[in-house]
């Protein structure tokens, strides 16, 4: 007799059709010719190693944690990374379990544990004294994950977004209207920590929203909802970019933007 098909709520489809890990890094940590540690953290809700990498400044001015978007692995922050280290902030990286060298299987809802067991670490190991600024930055799908660190972590000084996911509104729109029952399951396992339009709404710290106008997966109508809903937000859009290429067109830009936005925070 034939087993009984699983029901699509069951395979939690929400992983399949946004995860999308690699276990390759795309480049070295070593590419940005700058020293650094490989770590190995701990998932604040499962115990499951989160492996990354720690990217001291020069003169540090602040911490940066970074949470990486939805494909690839942690490789696919070392641009912004490279950025904030020249703005003076030392930098974690790490992979969200089942990406790159995190074990375990790629699931939304072991995200934010993994963002904050990797905080934990910089923590226990002393790089983050009385007074250090800590700046929380989120790309795609990170941004969930950021924004979620930000409303629950007294100490974020300040939160930037780049391509900012409001997951309702981009799920509803990757399925159309033909898959309109298919999305509506995926949007039901979004776990309460991932919605961002909530979330948003519980950070009082300043928000840096940087925003590509040809952006199709995360519309720039999708920003400006989520930055309307935000207490101190800015939005920089930019004209010419789609999602997530904000960087690769606009890096002296994106530069001085971030340095006058951690200037803004105190950071010199």
């Amino acid at each position: 007799m034939p087993g009984r098909r699983p029901d699509v709520a069951e395979e939690l489809l929400l992983n399949k059709v946004v995860l999308r890990p690699d276990k390759v890094h795309g480049r070295p940590a070593e590419s940005l010719g700058r020293p650094f540690d490989a770590f190995v953290a701990r998932n604040a809700d499962t115990g499951r190693q989160v492996c990354g990498w720690y990217f001291p400044a020069d003169r540090p001015a602040a911490m940066a944690l970074i949470n990486a978007p939805n494909r690839g692995t942690k490789a696919q922050a070392l641009d912004h990374a490279a950025l904030l280290l020249d703005c003076g902030c030392s930098v974690v990286l790490y992979d969200y379990q089942g990406f790159g060298d995190s074990p375990g299987p790629a699931d939304v809802r072991t995200l934010v544990g993994d963002a904050v067991g990797a905080l934990a670490w910089a923590r226990h190991r002393g790089l983050m004294p009385a007074g250090t600024r800590l700046l929380v930055v989120g790309l795609s799908l990170g941004s969930l994950v950021a924004i979620r660190m930000a409303a629950a972590e007294p100490a974020v000084a300040g939160l930037v977004l780049d391509g900012a996911v409001e997951p309702f509104r981009a799920l509803r729109r990757s399925f159309g209207a033909l898959g309109a029952a298919v999305a509506e399951v995926a949007c039901s396992q979004v776990p309460p920590e991932l919605d961002s339009q909530a979330q948003i709404q519980s950070v009082t710290c300043p928000a840096l929203f940087v925003h590509g106008r040809l952006d199709n997966i995360s519309t720039i109508d999708d920003a400006e909802y989520l930055a309307g809903l935000a207490k101190r937000a800015t939005l920089w859009v930019l004209d010419d970019c789609g999602h997530f290429d904000t960087i690769s067109k606009h890096r002296d830009e994106y530069r001085q933007r971030l340095r006058q936005f951690l200037a803004d925070l105190g950071v010199r």
